[in-house]
């Protein structure tokens, strides 16, 4: 919208079953061109109208409570022009409104990208993490148009690890990288474990971009399941745009072994043409010592890494951290066995030689 050098886009197949190569499946409609579960035309307006509201937000959308922050709202008009519309603005957490705001704009004219108002604000104080949506509409004329963005507020949390002393008597050991050998031996002698890395699992990079369509490599989802870990963290079962920054320079652990039992913290799911079990946060009880794992990049410039690193250390040094899924030695050690993934040159043809279900 804001690209002086692009006149539009073109919506590459609005259903699966198109012209392009084999399994590109990248459509908002369903065979009968009937809008999919979840999508409502409403929320297509928001982007694709010929007024759509702009808010030039951070990269980041984390916030640390009581944080000053500074939203500009712009508005891509290609309407009629507008005399005197009204701006509302609404911040709020779906219980409370944190902030509410009428303006009278000034002209709008058509075919640009205009400014319609500087938002000031302060992100609330709160003593566990807030999921906000920042709500603006327009209307006048006859033009009626509302976007929404999330955004996310995080208490400011210590990250440094206990002192040693306090660990120990935990009976717990932080790392960030363990060869197989001494995970084992922590194992053995009943310790508890966690893990801020991958070593000595096999793993695969991950990003927030979602792989793109017809590829055999990246990755096309995330679950969060329901364990006392992620209580306080908000999220609707799947890592959305809070965890943007954790997800980029990340990893997935690859636990794809028929043998090990499979219920992640948090799951990713791999490209459907080479599936594979993956997680970015999992635990395990092996014989009487427990691992936890996160491959997240866990950032302290993001307030919501730094949340879920003091959440992770306390979970570990607390009762509630007691895994279900149970591992033998022999599990451990094929776990740590795996070879690493090498991810081959993909194909954008019909027959590509990576697609395992060719």
């Amino acid at each position: 919208r804001r690209c002086e050098t692009i006149a539009g886009y073109d919506y590459l197949g609005d259903i699966d079953h198109h012209w392009h190569t084999f399994g590109y499946c990248v459509g908002m409609m369903n065979e009968f061109y009937e809008l999919k579960p979840g999508e409502a035309a409403a929320n297509v307006r928001r982007y694709n109208s010929d007024t759509v509201l702009l808010a030039d937000l951070p990269r980041c959308v984390n916030f640390t409570c009581g944080e000053k922050v500074e939203i500009p709202l712009l508005v891509s008009h290609f309407g009629k022009a507008l005399e005197k519309a009204l701006l509302q603005i609404r911040l709020s957490d779906g219980h409370r409104v944190f902030l509410r705001k009428e303006i009278r704009t000034c002209s709008i004219p058509a075919g640009k990208i205009t400014e319609l108002y500087r938002l000031a604000v302060t992100m609330p104080r709160s003593e566990k993490p807030l999921a906000l949506k920042l709500t603006v509409s327009l209307s006048g004329g006859d033009t009626d148009a509302e976007n929404q963005w999330e955004l996310y507020v995080f208490p400011k949390v210590e990250t440094a690890l206990p002192a040693k002393k306090v660990l120990k008597a935990h009976g717990l050991t932080v790392t960030g990288e363990m060869d197989a050998d001494t995970l084992l031996k922590e194992m053995e002698a009943g310790r508890k474990v966690l893990l801020l890395g991958t070593e000595p699992f096999a793993a695969l990079d991950t990003s927030f971009q979602i792989s793109l369509a017809g590829r055999t490599e990246g990755h096309l989802a995330t679950v969060i399941n329901d364990t006392p870990l992620m209580e306080d963290f908000p999220h609707e079962g799947f890592c959305g745009w809070q965890f943007r920054s954790m997800l980029n320079d990340g990893h997935a652990v690859v636990l794809d072994s028929p043998q090990v039992p499979y219920a992640p913290v948090i799951e990713i799911a791999s490209a459907y043409k080479n599936a594979r079990k993956e997680a970015l946060i999992f635990e395990y009880r092996v014989g009487e010592g427990s691992l936890l794992c996160c491959s997240l990049h866990l950032d302290e410039a993001d307030p919501a890494a730094r949340w879920l690193k003091a959440r992770l250390i306390a979970y570990a040094m607390g009762g509630e951290f007691a895994p279900e899924q149970r591992l033998t030695t022999e599990q451990l050690i094929a776990l740590c066995s795996t070879k690493p993934i090498r991810v081959t040159k993909n194909t954008n043809e019909a027959k590509n030689a990576n697609d395992i279900t060719m």
